[in-house]
Order: C-alpha cells, then structure tokens, then sequence
C-alpha cells in the first residue's frame, strides 16, 4: 500500500500558495474495516462419485464514514494506512504478486480556503504530480477522466510505474463534496491491477452520501 503522508495538503497548499503547517501522520487515528468473523468449521461429507457445493461467498461489507457510506468485498481484510480514514487489502496474492492489492481512502482536513475554490481538477494535477515526486518517481499519467460518483462530479487518474524494480498501478477517484476531499484509490503491482480496480469500482459504484 502506497503511504501518502501528507500529500493532500501539500497538494493544497502548493495550489493555494500557502505554508503548511500542522502537518502530521494519522495512522493512530486511523479508522480500517471490521475484520470478518471467523466461519466455523465443520466437516462435509459427499456421497460418491460427486463434489461438495461451492462455498457461498462473503457478502460485500458497508464503510460508514461521516456523511458517507460504501460497500467493498467482504474477504478483503483491514490494513494500517498511515494517512487513510480507512485502508483494506486483498486476503491473497494474485499468482506472481510481490504485494497484495489495496484500496484507501483520505479525507484531509484542508487548510483554510475560500469555499468553492478547491475542485477536483485542480486536486487531480496535484495529486498525480506529487505522486511522481514522492512515491512513484517514473510514474505515467495513463488515464485522466471525468466521473460521476454518487451524483458529485469528480476526477479519475490512473499511473503506473515501478515501485522496488516492479510495475505498480496506482488508481485513484477524487470527489470534492459540501468543501471536502475524498480520494478514494487502488493501488496494485502488474498481476492485481484487475482484482484493485474491480474493488475501487464497487466502492465507487455503491457509494452514497449520507448528509
């Protein structure tokens, strides 16, 4: 999982032209899914000649944050984000994967700024700038796209790059709501690029605001 420290906040600040200050780590603070109840066990026995039934798979979970909701898989389990609100991962590696594919979300507190002022164009530019100077130093910008999440119009920006000598993707949906960033975004290396994009897709598609 990629960590953002203070990225949105330096990204603000960098479009505003204003210091920084107060810029810390939350991940004491951060909030991470429920991990899954642990199924009991039990034996199956099948008559011969025939296969046990397809176990039933785990039902999406709902994140409830403030003044909003949204469903991810239920098998995917909780994860400590240095800056998230909430971060889980994949329960397996995908064949060939030297990580696990992950899904975050940041909601920064802002420095203060006129309402209305930060878009998510302007947060989109910064975000995929500032990962190329601190996170991912070759990444490409492969995809930039309009999106509609929950009727808020908002960014999509997809890059890819090498983390440690390995392709890694990183996809991110940025929401700006009632003056507030939500980033929203999967990270992956080559192998789980589909298994993390299929999660952030969900997120985004069952995502509701609440107030």
């Amino acid at each position: 999982m990629i960590e953002r420290s203070c990225v949105i906040r330096r990204i603000i600040a960098g479009a505003m032209l204003m210091p920084l200050s107060g810029c810390s780590h939350r991940q004491s603070g951060a909030v991470t899914a429920a991990a899954p109840t642990p199924a009991k066990m039990s034996a199956v026995v099948t008559a011969p000649g025939t296969s046990p039934a397809p176990a039933a798979a785990l039902q999406p979970r709902t994140f409830t944050g403030s003044g909003f909701q949204f469903d991810y898989p239920g098998d995917w389990q909780p994860a400590k984000g240095q800056t998230a609100v909430f971060a889980i991962t994949a329960p397996v590696n995908p064949p060939a994967a030297t990580t696990k594919p992950s899904l975050s979300l940041d909601v920064p507190k802002l420095p203060w700024h006129l309402p209305g002022m930060i878009t998510a164009s302007m947060v989109a530019s910064g975000y995929v700038s500032d990962l190329q100077k601190n996170q991912i130093p070759d990444a490409v910008l492969k995809e930039e796209t309009a999106v509609t999440v929950a009727g808020e119009n908002g960014k999509r920006v997809t890059c890819t790059g090498h983390i440690a000598g390995k392709t890694s993707t990183d996809v991110a949906i940025i929401l700006v709501h009632a003056d507030k960033v939500y980033i929203l975004s999967a990270d992956s290396d080559e192998s789980g690029c589909d298994s993390a994009r299929k999660t952030l897709d969900e997120a985004a598609t069952t995502w509701k605001w609440t107030k």
